[in-house]
């Protein structure tokens, strides 16, 4: 993975997501990265055991669009529409 680049492709917040999209990701071959954020404070240890705040997912950019492809179908991106140039 050293000269991919990587581009986002979505955050998920709950931590069944996170392991089905990656699942996903790495079924199909896409190379992809995670960024997470953890918050652990006094507070948050006294209602809850972790406080989940959501991982962002990154895939290398020459695969970017099949892997929304792979995310609109689970439900986790709308789905492209073709004709348009985003």
């Amino acid at each position: 993975m050293k000269d991919k680049q990587f581009s986002q492709l979505v955050t998920v917040f709950d931590k069944l997501k996170l392991a089905g999209v990656t699942a996903i990701l790495e079924d199909n071959g896409i190379a992809h990265i995670e960024e997470g954020d953890q918050v652990k404070d006094s507070m948050s240890f006294l209602y809850y055991d972790n406080v989940f705040m959501g991982v962002t997912i990154y895939v290398e950019t020459a695969r970017l669009d099949e892997a929304k492809d792979l995310m609109a179908l689970i439900g986790e991106l709308p789905a492209r529409d073709d004709n348009t140039n985003l």
